[in-house]
């Protein structure tokens, strides 16, 4: 008997002996799961300016639709292309009769400049009325969503809120909160033409 309790005491020695607090000494460090300051769903979207092609400035927030897909992307690539191809099909096929849905297709060029033609649009030969090419140089649409990475969307609401943000390369959670922004709106008309 007397072994048996020389083994258990043993075993519940041993982790302490082995070193098995060291992870829970590490945890005082810890490690960032996401920015903090990253914009998150229900945050309101933020407001950019941009220059139109007869050179004025235009208001993100005067020509957003009402539900709007917001992309940030790499420079222009086949890849890049085909995703914001696919990207504009959703837009035309979730805007209804009742909702404009629009896609701001945001791209960062190589150098530091940009000119009219540096865009997604022109580019990929994205002609549609619910999409609008921007070419960021210096990332200021990137840093007023407040991401460090590209290749992510946001799905701005009606009410100007943040519906959902994830990876470009996921289409169908793009696709599913398409889907319910624009259900919402829809949902919510009656009572925003009533006011």
């Amino acid at each position: 008997m007397g072994w048996m309790r020389c083994i258990a005491v043993a075993a519940l020695a041993l982790p302490v002996l082995m070193g098995c607090e060291a992870p829970e000494r590490r945890s005082d460090v810890g490690v960032v799961a996401e920015l903090s300051n990253g914009l998150r769903v229900g945050d309101y979207a933020p407001g950019f300016e941009f220059y139109g092609g007869d050179g004025k400035r235009v208001r993100f927030t005067d020509v957003r639709g009402d539900v709007t897909i917001v992309a940030i992307t790499d420079a222009v690539d086949p890849n890049v292309c085909s995703i914001a191809g696919n990207i504009l099909l959703l837009a035309e096929r979730y805007s209804s009769i009742d909702t404009n849905v629009k896609y701001f297709c945001v791209s960062e060029p190589k150098g530091e400049t940009c000119d009219l033609k540096a865009n997604i649009v022109e580019k990929c030969g994205l002609k549609s009325i619910h999409v609008i090419g921007l070419c960021d140089a210096g990332g200021r649409v990137k840093r007023a969503f407040r991401v460090e990475e590209n290749n992510v969307y946001f799905v701005v609401g009606g009410n100007g809120r943040i519906a959902a943000k994830g990876q470009l390369g996921n289409l169908g959670g793009l696709e599913g909160a398409l889907r319910k922004a624009v259900s919402q709106y829809e949902k919510d008309l009656p009572s925003m033409i009533s006011q």
